[in-house]
């Protein structure tokens, strides 16, 4: 039997099969006047795939966020290829930019989306100022945000890609095909609550917050919030609020987290502490972002 996995690769041959000679060039010029930031891929073992085609598709999925966090229009990203696993560095480099790895290769534009969105989301939540902190060890909760926002993205690009101009316009459904394959996945779906999930693994989470099963088990309870309220997102850019405390239990993170966005996303917030079986307390003192 055909897999889906094997079909949506298959297809995504026969819609770029077309556009294999795209010309090799340099990028990151500048922020993209549509609101990406400016996207600079260097070279390395991409595979059989041109940079400027990877560029392209990097810009688009960056705008499906991006637009949550206009401040951040001047931001500039070196994509790396890497062996080991998507990521992005704490620290950015000596030009100022922030550095992702992508592990992803060859011309599957979903996987791109897929990796680049979620590192994306760390660099909008403000993950430089998680380590050595109180917030770290929740950050298992950083990374299931970070693969709601790679299914967020990948299911927006299933709607948008035709309107932007690529050459690939029937590339649309397979971006919408591999978020409904990841989606479908069994270990994502369960009948527990994230309150009683959340209690059951908690010593779990705090030891691996890599744990993809958890990731993905959150994400596939958080999506259809975000879905529903897409300038939820702008609160991402509070998650890593500074704080002096030595020391937070998961429930007083949450409530750190409320308390630091502006008044009007708060009911957000408080949907997302619902999730968890949550109720968010008065907050007693406003909490100050440092620069970026």
């Amino acid at each position: 039997m055909i897999s889906l996995r094997f079909l949506i690769s298959w297809l995504a041959l026969v819609c770029l099969g077309a556009n294999s000679n795209a010309s090799e060039q340099s990028f990151g010029d500048g922020a993209d006047e549509f609101g990406a930031p400016a996207i600079s891929v260097s070279e390395g073992d991409w595979g059989n795939v041109n940079r400027a085609e990877i560029h392209d598709v990097l810009v688009a999925t960056a705008r499906e966020l991006q637009m949550f966090f206009p401040e951040r229009h001047g931001d500039a990203i070196r994509v790396e290829r890497s062996t080991r696993a998507p990521t992005v560095l704490y620290q950015r480099n000596a030009e100022g930019e922030y550095v992702v790895y992508l592990t992803v290769t060859g011309r599957r534009w979903e996987q791109y989306t897929y990796e680049f969105a979620h590192e994306l989301c760390h660099i909008y939540g403000n993950h430089h100022q998680r380590p050595n902190s109180a917030l770290a060890p929740h950050q298992w909760f950083e990374e299931s945000l970070c693969e709601t926002a790679s299914l967020f993205v990948l299911r927006r690009m299933g709607l948008t890609w035709h309107a932007r101009g690529f050459e690939q316009r029937n590339y649309a459904p397979i971006f919408a095909e591999y978020a409904k394959l990841l989606m479908n996945e069994v270990h994502r779906q369960g009948p527990l609550a994230l309150g009683p999930w959340y209690a059951h693994n908690a010593t779990r989470l705090l030891q691996n917050p890599y744990g993809r099963n958890d990731n993905e088990y959150c994400a596939h309870h958080l999506l259809p919030l975000f879905e529903a309220q897409p300038e939820g997102w702008k609160s991402l850019r509070y998650l890593n609020a500074p704080t002096t405390a030595d020391k937070l239990s998961f429930s007083a993170y949450l409530q750190h987290w409320h308390d630091a966005v502006p008044a009007e996303q708060r009911r957000f917030l408080e949907k997302i502490l619902g999730l968890f079986g949550l109720v968010p307390e008065l907050q007693i003192s406003p909490v100050v972002l440092s620069d970026n």
